[in-house]
């Protein structure tokens, strides 16, 4: 008997499939740097660094390679988006708050090689 359309959809299971897990992961690095910088303990700045650049990163792989306009993906991609333009900001008209021309080249690097390498293992998931 053949399957129906609906019928498909559970029992093939689509590969490409976004993952909100390192959603978690970022936000309880962003808490855990928040924490820090409200016990002004030393990292908090590079905690609170690259967990924007992970939410921004992660954010821009959903919207722009699975095509996703959910809420959360949409409002990390917003938050991601400020913070990036805060940082731009505190570097040319801010001198340096929040962050200074070294925050921003950290910041930046972050983002590029968590992209690239979300990137990468997508490439490599859709091959197999």
């Amino acid at each position: 008997m053949e399957n129906d359309i609906l019928d498909d959809y559970f029992t093939k299971k689509p590969k490409d499939t976004f993952k909100y897990s390192l959603f978690y992961i970022w936000t309880g690095l962003l808490v855990i740097g928040v924490i820090f910088k409200i016990q002004h303990w030393p990292l908090a700045g590079l905690f609170l660094l690259t967990s924007y650049a992970g939410l921004f990163s992660h954010s821009l792989i959903a919207v722009l390679f699975f095509k996703m306009k959910d809420y959360p993906v949409l409002f990390f991609l917003l938050f991601g988006a400020y913070h990036f333009i805060t940082i731009l900001y505190g570097v040319f008209w801010g001198s340096g708050r929040p962050f200074n021309v070294n925050g921003a080249t950290i910041y930046t690097a972050l983002l590029f090689i968590f992209f690239l390498v979300e990137y990468l293992y997508i490439q490599r998931k859709k091959i197999r």
